[in-house]
């Protein structure tokens, strides 16, 4: 699904599919807008899992900024399955997402995603340092993504 279809390229793009959130807040659902076989727009109402994967998108933002779910929840990145070049394709751990630094303040969309498919996870904090936002890449280009949230302890003794 992708969320975000403008470009910072500035180029135009022609989906065949557009999925549209509703306000989650108003209990508004998601809209799928698909053309049928002649070509002209169809509107229905999204799927649940398209409906959630919004409603992540959404809260993603919120919580950790712009350049965090559109790195998270956009479109996904090359497949690395057949590649080579030394570098470990396969799928990290979440400890290792955990246990690594997360994105500097201000980074690029861009500078997010070369790192992820570098590294093939990136890990973002909110400003308060109360969640983390992890991401982990798949040889297949797809990225799953974790909360972990409320680092505090509950209790104080």
């Amino acid at each position: 699904m992708k969320l975000y279809v403008a470009s910072s390229f500035g180029g135009n793009a022609d989906y065949s599919t557009v999925h549209l959130s509703g306000r989650h807040d108003l209990g508004e659902d998601s809209l799928t807008i698909y053309k049928n076989q002649l070509g002209h727009p169809q509107v229905v109402k999204a799927s649940p899992e398209v409906h959630e994967y919004s409603r992540n998108a959404i809260a993603a933002r919120k919580t950790f900024g712009e350049t965090a779910a559109i790195v998270a929840y956009g479109h996904k990145l090359r497949a690395t399955e057949g590649r080579s070049g030394g570098l470990n394709r396969g799928t990290p751990g979440w400890e290792k997402v955990w246990d690594s630094s997360a994105a500097r303040n201000g980074i690029t969309v861009e500078e997010a995603r070369v790192l992820l498919e570098k590294n093939r996870h990136l890990k973002f904090r909110t400003a308060d340092d109360h969640a983390i936002l992890g991401i982990r890449l798949h040889p297949d280009g797809t990225m799953e993504q974790k909360w972990l949230s409320s680092l505090e302890p509950v209790f104080h003794v």
